[in-house]
């Protein structure tokens, strides 16, 4: 728009003196030579441009014998040609020099004389004016006007007509204000501050490039009013994450009289601002790092702690004062569990704000506490609250059942969940109360349970399929290329945990009866085929197992003669797992056996299986996701029995049994005679009529047992999972293209800004169908030493992304602050597949060098 309404404006001129040749422009203070650029484009694209632009730059030693020179040849070609000349210069330098006795510009005198000057309503045009006489909406107070105007070619102005003159009239109809220019110009000022943050140096190197770093720190002193006073953009960063966490903690504290800091505190009118600016880099994950690396160093010289202790508030930029709250939540909590009237209600006052500050914690990559930990506490215990009320209300197996699955997911998940991350954490005394609350529902629960179901003489649950049925219906008899992955002591509640883990497929998670006693020997025989599982048991040295034809089927080889003899490729899970390439042939039945992770540490360490518990379920998703990847699109994963995993000190008591009344005693089961009149709850064993299956009221026990234990008849050890996920249509993942920001593989900061783009490629360069799958990666930054490859990242933990099938990926690596690296040295960007390994762009990397010392 304005290029067209300048040549509009000349050409008025010129018809106004129509032997006129030559327009003489004289811009004293340089408000147009921005636009200069812009004019010469938009005439040199017209077919028959009606002047031609010429303009007097020393630096270009274009002066006056140039442009004499430039009119006589345009002359020579066109004897009616016009000319416009732009002269930085007043006209008074026409007739005499400056003070200095330069820039007289008599060899242009003549036309002077001779041609015309170009001007607006009859004065010499400012940008002003001939932005007003183009359309263009300007403020009517001259103070305004003046934040606009002031600074000629580095005026507000004079950069944003430069930056929009193309476009169309509509964008000129809002009234060109100081902050909206500051505010196109320099865009979001608050991300743009993040920005700075997250790479200093070269942010502010850009800013100054592209003329707006003054524009910037003017939009940020009118939104916060003192700014630090310094040209070093890290000092700068610094300063103002002082001031902003300063403030936050006067504000957030009460504004009080005796705050140690009021003389940084900034004027009412702007701490609006700085709160809304703090807590949003705060939610930031990109550039919360940036946050968290530079106020630590605040931290060694401003300590809020003692003054804090007991105020009531809250402020989430200084982390020692995060650390105080969280300790005090800690306490709060642990104390109230000392009450158990109060406990309850106590825990739902304190949830909003515990959940508060998981708002502000979450982004950061290594935060000093877990207010996560706190926030998931508080939901789990009104869960098993709400929980333990629907098992007291349950009158009938069928409804004990819907109890435990509509609450599995939210408190017995929660519950491994949560007391692995306390001991992660050192919290002892929150771990056992975790493992009391849910204790108190599970016993609740499963006594009302046992009640009910040993009120009949049936092994059978309404609403809950026998596991060889199931297994009959679902995998054994149907057709076509399927995959089933057998695992040992997967509860239904991991079973949706793993469920969440396997995206871009669809999966359903079926509630199946375990074989009593639930131990390995029956319910991996339970799984069988038919006409190849057990018809009886026989004895085992004390124990009695399962048995086909006298064939031991509590051994597993003797188990894999079975399924192979019914048409199953049988292969250990290590097989598959470490299996480079998908195999030429893929077999119509394939059976995945041998995870028995889960069973083995729960038996030597209970508090060890809770650690691990969520490693176990990513490699059984994985395992998953490559046999999809080989061609199977339909796998399923299925279990033996589930398990208890309780505290000793929330167990109930042994339950008296002699041994001499049983043929097999163990923990959590006895098998006994069928036809012994025992004073002992039994259902009978349906593989062997002579005997029957004793089992303890809800969690008790036989004999003395750990923490970790199964063979019983709690819902946690009977109902089991049946896993199945399906691909909806062949499925590739997405390639990845990497795009480093900022400068690129040279570091200027102790940080990485990656941006990840998805490729929708075939393996033969088609454009993949809308089933493409997402991809998880693993994002890391290694440094090379003696003993191997070290992480400089915080706590030396790989980022894990999800990249998806559309739409680019931004994030923000940030190195941990205990590592220097010096000027020159290089280290390894590692961007992998979190399933298979698959490295990008390829095995080595991407190399990034030091460009000074970090």
């Amino acid at each position: 728009m304005l290029a067209t309404a300048f040549i509009s404006q000349i050409q008025q001129r010129f018809s106004h003196e129509k032997r006129a040749r030559v327009c003489l422009w004289f811009d004293p203070a340089s408000e147009f030579a921005r636009l200069l650029p812009v004019f010469s484009q938009h005439l040199a694209e017209m077919k028959n441009p009606p002047f031609r632009l010429l303009a007097y730059d020393r630096s270009q030693k274009h002066g006056q014998l140039w442009l004499k020179r430039q009119v006589w040849l345009a002359r020579q070609e066109d004897p009616n040609a016009r000319l416009v000349i732009h002269l930085p210069f007043p006209e008074e330098r026409m007739s005499s020099p400056d003070e200095n006795g330069k820039n007289h510009l008599e060899l242009l005198l003549e036309f002077h004389i001779g041609g015309v000057d170009w001007k607006v309503a009859g004065k010499r045009p400012s940008l002003f004016s001939f932005l007003k006489a183009a359309g263009v909406r300007l403020p009517d107070g001259i103070g305004e006007q003046r934040k606009i105007t002031d600074g000629g070619a580095e005026s507000l102005l004079s950069k944003y007509s430069a930056k929009f003159a193309n476009r169309a009239p509509a964008f000129w109809e809002e009234t060109v204000t100081a902050e909206l220019v500051q505010s196109r110009l320099v865009g979001d000022v608050d991300q743009t501050v993040l920005d700075l943050a997250v790479e200093p140096d070269a942010k502010w190197e850009a800013l100054r490039e592209e003329g707006h770093l003054e524009e910037f720190l003017t939009a940020v002193r009118d939104k916060l009013g003192n700014i630090p006073d310094t040209d070093n953009p890290t000092l700068w960063i610094k300063g103002l994450v002082e001031s902003l966490a300063l403030t936050e903690a006067f504000v957030g504290y009460g504004e009080p009289d005796d705050f140690p800091f009021a003389d940084r505190i900034p004027p009412i009118r702007y701490r609006e601002n700085h709160l809304n600016l703090v807590r949003r880099w705060l939610r930031d994950a990109n550039c919360r790092g940036a946050w968290d690396r530079t106020v630590v160093e605040a931290e060694e010289h401003i300590n809020l702690a003692t003054w804090a202790k007991d105020r009531k508030g809250a402020c989430y930029g200084f982390p020692h004062l995060v650390t105080q709250r969280w300790h005090d939540a800690v306490q709060s909590l642990v104390y109230s569990a000392g009450n158990p009237e109060q406990f309850v209600s106590h825990v739902a006052e304190v949830s909003p704000m515990i959940q508060r500050e998981v708002e502000f914690t979450k982004a950061s990559a290594a935060p000093a506490d877990s207010w996560e930990t706190l926030a998931g506490f508080t939901r789990f215990v009104a869960a098993t609250e709400k929980a333990k009320q629907a098992a007291v209300d349950a009158t009938s197996t069928a409804e004990c059942l819907r109890v435990y699955l509509d609450f599995a997911s939210e408190v017995d998940q929660a519950h491994l969940r949560l007391k692995g991350q306390a001991q992660e954490w050192g919290l002892v005394d929150l771990a056992r109360i975790i493992d009391r609350t849910y204790a108190t529902y599970a016993n609740t629960l499963n006594q009302i349970f046992f009640t009910a179901y040993t009120a009949t003489d049936t092994a059978e649950v309404p609403g809950l399929p026998f596991v060889t049925d199931q297994m009959d219906a679902h995998v054994w008899s149907p057709k076509g290329k399927r995959a089933v992955v057998i695992v040992d002591a997967l509860r239904y509640d991991c079973a949706l945990a793993l469920k969440s883990m396997l995206t871009g497929s669809e999966v359903s998670v079926t509630p199946m009866r375990a074989m009593l006693p639930t131990i390995t020997p029956f319910g991996m025989s339970a799984l069988l085929p038919p006409n190849h599982g057990p018809d009886g048991l026989i004895e085992k040295g004390k124990l009695r197992v399962p048995a086909r034809g006298g064939l031991d089927l509590g051994e597993r080889s003797n188990r894999i003669k079975q399924m192979t003899a019914a048409g199953a490729d049988c292969r250990e899970i290590d097989t598959i797992e470490n299996a480079s390439a998908k195999p030429p042939k893929i077999p119509s039945l394939l059976v995945v056996f041998g995870h028995e992770e889960v069973d083995s540490i729960g038996h030597g360490d209970g508090d060890a299986l809770i650690r691990h518990l969520h490693k176990e379920l990513e490699r059984i998703a994985r395992v998953v996701r490559k046999l999809h990847q080989w061609g199977y699109t339909e796998v399923t994963v299925v279990t033996d029995h589930g398990f208890v995993l309780m505290d000793e000190e929330n167990l109930p008591p042994e339950v008296p049994l002699p041994t001499e009344w049983c043929l097999v005693k163990k923990e959590r089961y006895a098998l006994i005679p069928a036809g012994a009149d025992l004073p002992l709850k039994s259902m009978p064993m349906l593989w062997d009529s002579t005997i029957r299956v004793a089992v303890p009221p809800g969690f008790a026990y036989f004999k003395t047992e750990k923490s970790f234990s199964h063979g019983g008849a709690t819902l946690q050890e009977m109902v089991i999972p049946r896993l199945c996920s399906k691909q909806r249509a062949k499925q590739q993942k997405v390639g990845v293209e990497i795009l480093l920001a900022g400068a690129g593989t040279g570091l200027t900061s102790a940080a990485v800004k990656i941006v990840l783009r998805p490729i929708n490629l075939g393996e033969e360069g088609e454009l993949l169908a809308v089933s493409a799958m997402p991809r998880t990666l693993l994002l890391n930054v290694f440094r090379k030493t003696k003993e191997g490859p070290v992480s400089v990242l915080a706590r030396g933990e790989s980022k894990t992304a999800e990249l998806k099938t559309t739409g680019e990926l931004s994030l923000t690596l940030f190195f941990d602050s205990k590592f220097t690296v010096q000027k020159g040295e290089q280290l390894r960007l590692s961007i992998s597949d979190a399933d298979t390994g698959e490295q990008f762009p390829g095995p080595e990397g991407i190399i990034l060098t030091a460009s000074r010392d970090l």
